[in-house]
């Protein structure tokens, strides 16, 4: 998430000095970097501070809510990290009204700060999501993706299994290693992109499940955003990765799970809900081969709502400014 951020203020400013601060490792509690992770940032050569304090920063970036650990880090800039927040946060509720601690809050669109405004004090800009610009500014495209992963470049239709880590909400439990069940015809390939915090075994069968299956293309990585250039339909259930995908006007089939009422979060005023009817919604996961298959035949049938949905939710999709728009905010609070 401020990868991009760094990079493209790296670029407008490169007399400004940035570190990376860190926390230790704790799966458990979904904190820190893996050692993957913190191998990555090293790669760019910045000096890196576990106790942030050390860094006298003017500025601090963050995408969560870490506010005990960046006391006396300078003005504090939360990101965020997504679009949706499975009824956590772009509601009145206590998380959301941590950010009275920032001084600025950095959100994805025009309904984000409408929800926010009347919840925390704290300054909103409307800055759209920084990891999403070199989707809309067309750097990526299908070819370069179906080459850095290995495909042969085709006109294969592509879908994209991408779902939420949550067993109350995630359509995994439900479709487990059934997925190819999903396959309509030859012409269809199935890639499978999972959050970073899914279960170890959920990972494990499906990459198992990829290895016997030339049909399935297990995904390794971080990055969601070629992915999305490449797929011509997503699969998910209250993933923000709908809403990313539905930013580039392509079709999204939601697994409305029946254990979704048991998550403690869950409220169906927000947003995941409130936007819902943006895609074909199923209600079981044998339905998904037939919602594929009307995706493939009418691409364009949710294209209006869509598009009318997403210039709420992602106000960088027309101008792929995210990270200047957040960058130029921030520096007005020196």
């Amino acid at each position: 998430v401020l990868i991009p951020i760094y990079k493209k203020l790296k670029e407008l400013h490169p007399e400004i000095e940035v570190y990376f601060g860190y926390k230790s490792y704790e799966p458990r509690i979904r904190a820190g970097f893996s050692k993957t992770e913190l191998s990555y940032l090293k790669t760019f050569g910045e000096k890196m501070y576990i106790c942030p304090q050390h860094a006298r920063a003017d500025i601090t970036f963050i995408a969560d809510a870490v506010y005990d650990w960046i006391y006396d880090c300078g003005k504090i800039v939360n990101v965020g990290h997504g679009i949706l927040s499975k009824g956590q946060y772009y509601m009145d509720t206590e998380l959301a009204r941590r950010e009275e601690k920032a001084d600025l809050v950095c959100v994805p669109g025009i309904a984000h700060k409408e929800v926010l405004s009347n919840v925390i004090s704290t300054p909103i800009a409307v800055t759209g999501m920084a990891k999403l610009d070199n989707l809309f500014d067309e750097s990526i495209t299908r070819e370069a993706v179906e080459l850095s992963l290995g495909l042969p470049q085709s006109d294969k239709k592509y879908v994209l299994f991408a779902p939420t880590f949550n067993d109350e909400l995630s359509l995994i439990p439900f479709v487990k290693h059934s997925i190819a069940d999903f396959i309509p015809n030859a012409n269809v390939k199935i890639l499978i992109k999972l959050h970073g915090s899914t279960k170890p075994e959920y990972v494990e069968m499906y990459k198992k499940l990829a290895k016997n299956d030339e049909r399935i293309t297990f995904i390794q990585g971080l990055d969601l955003t070629p992915l999305i250039v490449l797929a011509d339909i997503m699969i998910s259930d209250v993933s923000s990765a709908i809403m990313e995908f539905a930013a580039f006007d392509k079709p999204v089939i939601l697994f409305n799970s029946p254990t979704r009422f048991s998550y403690k979060n869950y409220n169906e005023q927000s947003i995941e809900y409130k936007y819902r009817d943006l895609g074909i919604e199923v209600e079981n996961y044998k339905e998904i081969k037939n919602a594929i298959i009307r995706s493939i035949e009418n691409p364009m049938e949710y294209s209006q709502r869509r598009q009318r949905y997403t210039d709420l939710l992602v106000a960088n999709k027309s101008n792929a400014k995210g990270c200047e728009n957040i960058i130029t905010e921030s520096l007005k609070l020196l």
